[in-house]
């Protein structure tokens, strides 16, 4: 089973543990990582995480599923679980917060 390792560098504070499982909502659905280390460099810290998820089923990760050389990503902490969201029916939703055109508004403009 393939699980490639992954050394992140970055300039926010890493307050996660080694072992912390993590999801990526900049990676494909189902993708997941654990981290291994984080050791500080100069005023950055490198990550070192393994991608334990979401490569798919082959000894070869799919492509894009693993981040390449100089791929921005995100990480937050996986806290397992996750509900799946109810919306309203979009009948009973405010214009406010559909996609549909908002009403247009009498203006009168004086000048």
């Amino acid at each position: 089973m393939s699980r490639p390792t992954v050394t992140i560098r970055t300039l926010d504070p890493t307050r996660l543990a080694e072992g912390a499982k993590l999801i990526s909502p900049s990676m494909p659905s189902g993708h997941k990582a654990k981290i291994l280390s984080t050791e500080l460099d100069g005023e950055a810290s490198l990550v070192t995480i393994e991608i334990i998820a979401g490569m798919g089923k082959a000894l070869v990760p799919k492509p894009g599923t693993v981040p390449t050389l100089e791929q921005i990503v995100a990480y937050l902490p996986d806290s397992g679980w996750r509900p799946v969201p109810v919306f309203p029916d979009s009948s009973r939703t405010l214009w406010t917060h559909t996609a549909a055109e908002a009403p247009v508004a009498d203006l009168q403009v004086s000048g």
